[in-house]
């Protein structure tokens, strides 16, 4: 009589399929979940440069050292709305995404204006900045948490700015490439 069982070799294959699969699965996973919070981050972000430029129409740049307010949460009369229901009327907008905030200043420093609209999240952010004198936004900067732990984030930042056509600042243009995402500089 023939014995019908699996041997060692069969169960190892179909154990090396299953665990193959998986971590594709999960990749893609990841991958999925990362785009919907940056579709959720954008509209911030977007909401925040929508009323930046709604401000400077209408007050232009400070006129002298300092900054205006901030941003308005719902219960706020700051100068520069926020998007979504905000917990806390400080430096940022705290939302269940992230947080995000909106400032224009006139630097103490050299006396350029700038204007800038930053995410976040504790363990990535990012500065979208306009300068006096310019008329289109630009990635500033990507920051992350020292541990490297999130990198893979940054490829994701540079996919969103170059999706929406935003150039960015010489260092973001590097970061992008080092992701193999290919930035325009802000200064060409």
């Amino acid at each position: 009589m023939k014995n019908k069982a699996f041997t060692l070799i069969e169960l190892l294959i179909v154990i090396l399929i299953i665990g193959v699969l998986a971590s594709i699965v999960f990749a893609q996973y990841r991958k999925i979940v990362i785009k919907s919070k940056l579709a959720q981050v954008d509209v911030g972000i977007s909401t925040a440069i929508k009323n930046v430029n709604l401000y400077l129409h209408t007050n232009g740049y400070p006129a002298t050292n300092g900054s205006f307010r901030r941003f308005a949460g719902t219960q706020s009369i700051a100068d520069i709305k926020m998007p979504g229901d905000c917990d806390s009327h400080g430096y940022l907008c705290k939302t269940n995404v992230g947080s995000f905030g909106a400032e224009c200043r006139r630097t103490q420093k050299d006396g350029k204006a700038y204007c800038y609209a930053v995410y976040d999240e504790g363990r990535v952010g990012f500065y979208m900045v306009i300068n006096e004198g310019e008329e289109i936004w630009h990635l500033e900067s990507i920051g992350l948490e020292s541990s490297g732990k999130y990198a893979y984030l940054i490829k994701f930042i540079c996919q969103w700015a170059q999706e929406r056509g935003y150039p960015g600042a010489a260092t973001v243009v590097a970061q992008c490439a080092h992701s193999g995402i290919t930035l325009k500089n802000k200064d060409n």
